[in-house]
């Protein structure tokens, strides 16, 4: 590759050739026309070679920075190119993306109204066998259950309360079953839902909450046999009752929390 700084070292080269060319015949001056001459021509002639070698450098140089620049707009282009290819590719691949994000969303929602007709049925058929079928009973109630917990996922506020609901009616065959222990948990469950759902929604589960309270406070009383825990249940009951707007449902769990302190008291 041809560089400017070659061509600068050569006419630097060249000129001090002459010069030296020059101080080699001073040395030896003479007069003498036809050194003189002589000389003159032999100046000329390196002269010449030197311009027409410059000439021809400058030359070539031209034509590789001719090159580079062609090259340069080359690159230039191609990258631009691949940009504008790579953005239209870009924008192909985001547009499939919607449409696969609007067929999922169509497809979830199948899927839910499917999974909760499902649960809803099965609860039904639970309703249906609890009283001859006790054991085929508590199967469907936990069949549903998991389905109801799974699009609790997917819809909390909706599915919650489906939840707690089917809890209810696991718990009273449980409770029938002598299986106390997961009773209790069940009762937990349940009472740890309407909590949640009372804090957000007063109005509308506050008197699910605190009925879930009297519940607890009796199972205690009957069936467990704390009287430390059922006597707490009902004081909570107790106050959040009286939070309640005053119903005939209101008041009728207002008295049996009431009566269930009165008879831990009489013991």
């Amino acid at each position: 590759m041809i560089n400017e700084k070659l061509i600068k070292g050569l006419i630097w080269i060249v000129s001090l050739s002459a010069v030296l060319l020059i101080g080699l015949n001073i040395n030896d001056y003479n007069p003498d026309e036809s050194k003189l001459t002589e000389l003159a021509t032999i100046l000329f002639g390196i002269i010449i070679a030197a311009y027409t070698v410059i000439v021809g450098l400058l030359g070539l140089l031209k034509i590789e920075n001719k090159k580079k620049d062609e090259t340069r707009e080359n690159s230039t282009g191609n990258i631009y190119n691949d940009i504008k290819r790579r953005d239209d590719n870009i924008s192909k691949l985001k547009k499939k993306r919607e449409g696969i994000c609007k067929e999922f969303a169509k497809l979830n929602k199948k899927r839910e109204d499917i999974y909760k007709e499902l649960a809803n049925e099965l609860v039904s058929q639970g309703n249906l066998q609890r009283e001859n079928y006790p054991n085929s009973a508590a199967e469907s109630y936990k069949e549903a259950l998991q389905i109801y917990k799974e699009l609790v996922v997917q819809n909390r506020n909706a599915y919650l309360p489906k939840v707690a609901t089917t809890l209810n009616n696991l718990v009273v065959l449980q409770k029938d079953q002598l299986d106390y222990c997961a009773a209790e948990t069940s009762y937990q469950e349940i009472l740890n839902i309407y909590k949640e759902l009372a804090a957000k929604k007063p109005g509308v589960f506050r008197l699910d909450f605190a009925m879930t309270l009297v519940n607890i406070s009796l199972f205690y009383q009957e069936y467990e046999r704390n009287k430390k825990l059922s006597i707490k249940y009902a004081g909570e009951a107790i106050k959040e009752l009286r939070e309640c707007i005053d119903t005939p449902a209101a008041q009728k769990q207002l008295e049996k929390a009431k009566q269930v302190i009165e008879a831990w008291n009489q013991k």
